[in-house]
């Protein structure tokens, strides 16, 4: 037998028949609740339970179990012995495990974060955490924890999937996982856009420092939340790391931030021998409503010109306190720079002061200036140019 379907009716017997090893040869074990069948024909909270207590128990347990499919049972909420099974080294074979809908609360994935810190995720390569809506973002904060305060980790973990769950409240301790050098397969997460607060400033910070992130991981994004926030540490982190912003990083939403002209002069002086710059990887950055004034513009131009922005493609700047004066200084910063901002297609300042225009001239110098050729559509106060006659929607901005 290779493949097996359970449900609480029949938990018992089959409880025995694991407990006893009969079932050594057990590859799948799929346990669901089907929307076609009566509620005692399904697995659930009543034989979650009895079924990890008798892999506990037993000599060996399911010691070549590959896949194991709780997904839409709810038999997650009461039970106390999933994390002391997956502890047990009794299912060493375990890769595939799928919890979507299972389910999970503050106490069950508790015992999660206790099999991460005990090793027993370390042969996994697919775990589904998806649509586990009742779990709250400190516990998500505390098993992303686990993950980097491990000893080993889960270093063949290649799918990691928190979906419409709270875990993209926690982007701090997402950052700080990623980071730790515990999940160097992953390739997928299924969320693309994590927010951080207060405390996960220093939580990015420090993660951007550390800078083992996984290497095929591909594009998500950080979001400030709960602004106004002073981001000085993230800017100083990024600029005294080895490589700055990692490639699976490309986007940046830092609105209703604050930061100081010192961080952006620290930044931009930052550049060191990092090939290609601290914000090399940054496709979109957008840094509206922060109160930038025409001396933080200017600095942030500086660290445009510093580092090689090559992927730079949006950049937004609304709402903020700058004049016409301050954006013909940042762009006649750009426009004198090595290289420029090569890929840049949007550049909007949308000044808070209607009556704000922009003076060709230093307009026409930075187009000129072929230091900004990808440039499609620029924006500031009632000011709109349109380059190449295109307007263009692409990375939003708040």
């Amino acid at each position: 037998m290779s493949e097996l379907y359970i449900s609480d009716t029949n938990i018992t017997p089959f409880a025995d028949t694991v407990r006893v090893g009969n079932l050594s040869g057990l590859r799948v074990l799929q346990m669901r609740r089907f929307p076609s069948h009566d509620e005692e024909e399904s697995f659930g909270q009543v034989g979650m339970d009895p079924l990890m207590g008798a892999v506990v128990e037993s000599e060996e347990g399911l010691l070549v179990l590959e896949k194991l499919d709780f997904s839409s049972t709810r038999a997650g909420e009461e039970t106390a012995l999933f994390g002391t099974a997956l502890m047990s080294k009794k299912l060493s074979r375990l890769s595939d495990i799928d919890l979507g809908e299972f389910g999970l609360t503050n106490v069950s994935l508790g015992g999660l974060e206790d099999a991460v810190r005990g090793g027993g995720l370390v042969g996994v390569s697919s775990l589904n955490l998806s649509w586990n809506e009742n779990v709250e973002r400190e516990a998500w904060g505390g098993f992303m924890r686990a993950v980097a305060q491990s000893e080993i980790g889960m270093p063949k973990l290649k799918f990691l999937s928190p979906k419409v769950t709270k875990a993209n409240l926690v982007g701090g301790p997402v950052s700080v996982a990623l980071s730790s050098g515990k999940v160097p397969s992953l390739k997928k997460m299924d969320v693309h856009t994590f927010s951080f607060d207060r405390a996960g400033v220093g939580d990015l910070g420090e993660a951007v420092r550390v800078g083992a992130f996984p290497a095929h991981l591909p594009g998500i994004s950080f979001e400030l939340s709960d602004p106004p926030i002073n981001l000085d540490r993230l800017f100083r982190a990024i600029g005294e790391s080895e490589r700055g912003l990692p490639s699976c990083v490309p986007m940046l939403d830092l609105s209703g931030g604050r930061f100081s002209e010192q961080a952006l002069a620290s930044l931009a002086a930052s550049v060191g021998r990092v090939s290609g710059g601290k914000l090399s990887h940054l496709s979109c950055l957008v840094l509206s409503r922060c109160e930038i004034d025409d001396a933080r513009l200017g600095r942030l131009a500086e660290v445009f010109a510093a580092h090689e922005c090559r992927e730079l493609e949006t950049v937004y700047l609304k709402d903020n306190l700058t004049s016409p004066a301050g954006v013909s200084v940042f762009l006649e910063t750009i426009a004198q720079s090595e290289r420029g901002m090569p890929k840049l297609k949007r550049l909007h300042f949308l000044a808070p002061r209607p009556e704000d225009h922009l003076h060709g001239g230093p307009l026409a110098i930075a187009l000129t200036s072929r230091k900004f050729p990808s440039l499609e559509t620029f924006k500031i106060g009632s000011y709109d140019l349109l380059p190449r006659g295109l307007s263009y929607r692409g990375c939003h901005s708040s």
